[in-house]
């Protein structure tokens, strides 16, 4: 069987990323399967929110200085802490902010196409569940590997050859 694995992986760096990328394709190859094809999608902004491993990943938009900027104006401050202190404001891309919550705006999708037997399914799954680098796991049967058996229509069957064999003549 063909399948597609679809992950969101969190916007790191790229060693960070290669290595859980790298991790998830050797938990595949000691589960059995093998691996037809890697594709990065690239780095798109998330659909809908999503909470993973006790962080909060928000839909897109403009990144997380942004929303750390606005958490300030909501708690009643023209700026945060670090900009009281001249450091730079939290919106500027130059700064980087130390709020304690951590939000991402944006992760990375991979497409893997592997072949597997259908056990490998739930054990992926649950390896991908507790690796804290993968927001969003998917694994999808590939429509195409799908048997289709072309019709044969309708066989007929000899019922007068059935009958006069099976009936004893005396």
């Amino acid at each position: 069987m063909c399948f597609f694995l679809l992950f969101k992986n969190k916007r790191n760096k790229q060693p960070e990323t290669a290595a859980a990328l790298k991790r998830t394709i050797e938990a595949l190859m000691d589960r059995g399967a093998v691996v037809r094809n890697l594709e990065n999608l690239g780095e798109r902004a998330l659909p809908y929110r999503i909470s993973a491993h006790s962080q909060r990943h928000t839909r897109g938009g403009p990144g997380e200085q942004c929303h750390a900027r606005a958490q300030c104006i909501l708690r009643g401050r023209a700026g945060c802490r670090q900009q009281a202190q001249g450091a730079p404001d939290c919106a500027s891309p130059s700064a980087q902010p130390r709020h304690p919550l951590r939000h991402w705006h944006s992760s990375w999708y991979f497409l893997v196409d592997f072949y597997s037997p259908t056990t490998t399914v739930e054990s992926m799954m649950e390896h991908l569940s507790r690796d804290i680098d993968v927001i969003r796991r998917n694994i999808v049967r590939h429509p195409l590997t799908q048997e289709v058996k072309a019709c044969e229509g309708i066989v007929p069957v000899p019922l007068e050859e059935k009958l006069y064999s099976t009936k004893k003549r005396k």
